[in-house]
């Protein structure tokens, strides 16, 4: 039975913490495009955020899911290495992401037809280098039991990129050093995930 409540009350938070995640992603989207009135500017965000997504999800080449086979598989130092190793791999791989998108960023807004998006990514392009290595540490967090952890964790993510993104705009400043501040509260990320495992 005490198995039982530990399963469901794990899967309650595993919905709060989807649900969470939903509800600040739309909150960021509604502010982003109330505030940011040039449509030049709001389609390079939306451009660079598109980008990200599916470059992301080639470059992690299913890295982080290969934590929840794996890991449970391993015992005390092994179970610590393999995460390291993981992450370490992450790193890299958000490293190549990033040097990729620093590097064709005018080919970037000249496919996309876009003037704003080559100086946005020369900023952007160090975000992947601590973002992808995170989610090998949500994962973690699963297997390791810390549930709880695994909530605060990803509901601070979520907020930092609003907070990150919305507070510089909202007060006057240019969503160029709001990227900037993007990717400072991704290295924050990093430091804060890396602790927590």
């Amino acid at each position: 039975m005490t198995k039982f409540k530990s399963k469901t009350s794990n899967t309650i938070i595993l919905i709060i913490v989807r649900l969470s995640n939903i509800l600040i992603a739309i909150a960021l989207s509604a502010t982003l495009s109330r505030v940011i009135t040039d449509k030049a500017i709001y389609g390079s965000l939306q451009q660079l955020l598109m980008i990200y997504s599916m470059l992301s999800v080639i470059f992690a080449m299913g890295v982080p899911q290969s934590i929840f086979y794996f890991l449970p598989r391993y015992q005390g130092g092994e179970r610590k290495g393999l995460l390291i190793q993981n992450i370490l791999l992450l790193f890299i791989q958000g490293a190549i992401l990033g040097i990729i998108l620093f590097f064709l960023r005018g080919w970037f807004g000249h496919t996309f037809n876009s003037t704003y998006l080559p100086a946005y990514l020369r900023y952007f392009a160090l975000f992947p280098v601590f973002m992808l290595p995170t989610l090998s540490v949500e994962g973690a967090l699963m297997i390791y039991g810390r549930v709880k952890t695994f909530m605060l964790f990803s509901i601070l993510s979520r907020a930092f990129t609003f907070l990150s993104l919305a507070l510089p705009i909202i007060l006057g400043s240019t969503f160029e050093n709001a990227v900037m501040v993007w990717v400072i509260s991704s290295f924050l990320l990093i430091i804060i995930s890396l602790i927590l495992v």
